[in-house]
C-alpha cells in the first residue's frame, strides 16, 4: 500500500471518528502561507457539523451561539448571526412533530477540489454529506433523513491566519432546504420537458392529516414490499422499486443519463426496476413512456408529463384522495406555484402510524438529492402555496 493510500485512510478514519456532531470547542484557525487539501476538509467538517448542532440539540444547550467553529472574517460573521437564529427557528419547528425533531447527525464533507484564486485566496467545491436522525422513531418509519449537498467556499488569508470568507450552498431543484440550511432560497429549475400540448390537471391529492380526520387504516392495507411477486395481483415488484431508490439517492446509476433537473428522471429509473415496461411511440407524445443511448419521452424527465402519462393514459397509476393513504414505493408530485404545471417528483420511503393511514410520510428524491425527507413536519410547513398529487403505483 502506498504512503499516499496510508495516509488517505488514515484521515478517513480521523474524520469518521469526528463525524458525529460534538460540542462546541471554539474556532478553529490554520496560520497561513499555505491552506492545504486536509486542512480545508477538517475546517469545513468544523464549519457543517456547527450547523447541524444547531438543530439537533436543545435549545438550551445552543441559544446565543454562533455558526463560528472556524475562523470566519467580519463580513461572512454578520450574515452566519442571522442564519444562526434560523436554524434556532428550523429546531424549534421540528420538536412538535411526530418524529420529535431531529437528536443528533453524523456530518461528513469531501473536498472535491481545491483551487487558488490568488496569493491570499482558495476556493473549495466539497461534498456535504450529513444524516439527521429523528428524535422518535415507530413502525415503518426509517432512522434518519440524509442528504447529499454540493457547497462553494472561499478562503481568504487575513492576519497570518485562513479564515472562511464566503458558503454557499448549491441549492437547487425540488423542495425547500434541509433544516440545516433553513432560510437559504431554493433555485428552483423548470424541467424543460414539456409537451406541446398537456390535459387537465390531475385530480389533487388532500394534505390533511389521517389524526385530524379521524381515518383508520382500512382492512387488508399491507406494505407493499410484503406482497410475493407471484401474486396475480400484484402487477410490479415494489421491493425492487424500494431497493433502488434507497442505492441511488445519492449515487446516480451511470448507464442513465442525468438532467439538471433529476427528480422524474430518477423516478422513471425506480419504476422500470420495478417493472415497467417501455410503450414506444413519438417522445413528445404523453401516451408513450421509453428511454434509450438517444433520447427518451418527455413523460420520463418531465415531472408533469410523467404525471400525465402514469395516471391518464397509461393507467399504471391511481390517484389517492389523501396524502395519508400513501405507502411505500407510491409517488407524490408537487406543484409549487399551483400554476397548473407539476414541478417536482418524489417517492415514498417510509412512513409512521398505520398502513393506509399514516401520520408521517418520508420522501426520497433528486434535486437535491434527499433520502426519508417528512412530509407533515417538513415539506408542507414550508410550501403553502403547493398543490400535491398521490399517485398509487
Amino acid at each position: 500500500m502506498s504512503r499516499l493510500r496510508r495516509a488517505s485512510i488514515l484521515l478517513s478514519a480521523v474524520l469518521l471518528a469526528a463525524s458525529s456532531v460534538s460540542a462546541h470547542s471554539g474556532a478553529a484557525a490554520v496560520a497561513a502561507p499555505g491552506l492545504s487539501h486536509t486542512q480545508a476538509q477538517e475546517l469545513l467538517h468544523r464549519y457543517l457539523a456547527e450547523r447541524a448542532f444547531k438543530v439537533t440539540q436543545p435549545a438550551a444547550a445552543t441559544a446565543g451561539r454562533s455558526l463560528t467553529a472556524v475562523s470566519v472574517t467580519p463580513a461572512l460573521r454578520a450574515r452566519l448571526d442571522a442564519e444562526s437564529h434560523l436554524l434556532d427557528q428550523a429546531r424549534a419547528l421540528t420538536a412538535n412533530t411526530s418524529w420529535r425533531g431531529y437528536a443528533k447527525a453524523d456530518v461528513g464533507v469531501v473536498v472535491d477540489h481545491l483551487e487558488s484564486g490568488g496569493p491570499s485566496k482558495v476556493n473549495v467545491h466539497a461534498t456535504e454529506r450529513t444524516k439527521l436522525y429523528f428524535g422518535n422513531v415507530e413502525g415503518n418509519a426509517p432512522q434518519f433523513e440524509g442528504y447529499s449537498l454540493e457547497h462553494d467556499f472561499v478562503f481568504v488569508e487575513q492576519g497570518g491566519v485562513w479564515m472562511l470568507d464566503a458558503a454557499t450552498p448549491k441549492l437547487d431543484g425540488g423542495g425547500p432546504p434541509m433544516a440545516t440550511q433553513y432560510g437559504v432560497k431554493v433555485a428552483r429549475k423548470d424541467d424543460g420537458q414539456k409537451a406541446p400540448s398537456l390535459p387537465g390537471s390531475l385530480p389533487s391529492a388532500n394534505v390533511i392529516t389521517a389524526a385530524r380526520a379521524g381515518a383508520q387504516a382500512p382492512a387488508g392495507v399491507t406494505d407493499k414490499r410484503q406482497i410475493a411477486k407471484s401474486d396475480v395481483s400484484a402487477q410490479y415488484n415494489y421491493t425492487a422499486m424500494y431497493t433502488y431508490a434507497i442505492a441511488h439517492w445519492d449515487n446516480y446509476n451511470s448507464s442513465y443519463r442525468t438532467f439538471d433537473n433529476d427528480c422524474t428522471n430518477f423516478i422513471s429509473q425506480i419504476m422500470e426496476a420495478g417493472g415497467w415496461t417501455y410503450e414506444s411511440g413519438f417522445y413528445q407524445d404523453n401516451h408513450y413512456w421509453w428511454y434509450n443511448f438517444l433520447n427518451q419521452t418527455y413523460s420520463w424527465a418531465g415531472a408533469h408529463n410523467w404525471g400525465v402519462y402514469a395516471q391518464v393514459y397509461s393507467h399504471r397509476t391511481a390517484p389517492l384522495a389523501y396524502v395519508y393513504q400513501m405507502l411505500v414505493t407510491d409517488v407524490l408530485q408537487a406543484d409549487w406555484e399551483n400554476d397548473g404545471n407539476i414541478n417536482h417528483t418524489m417517492i415514498v420511503t417510509g412512513y409512521s402510524g398505520s398502513a393506509g393511514a399514516a401520520s408521517e410520510i418520508f420522501l426520497t428524491y433528486h434535486t437535491t438529492n434527499r433520502l426519508n425527507v417528512p412530509f407533515w413536519g417538513w415539506l408542507l410547513p414550508q410550501e403553502p402555496n403547493a398543490v400535491w398529487f398521490a399517485h398509487r403505483t
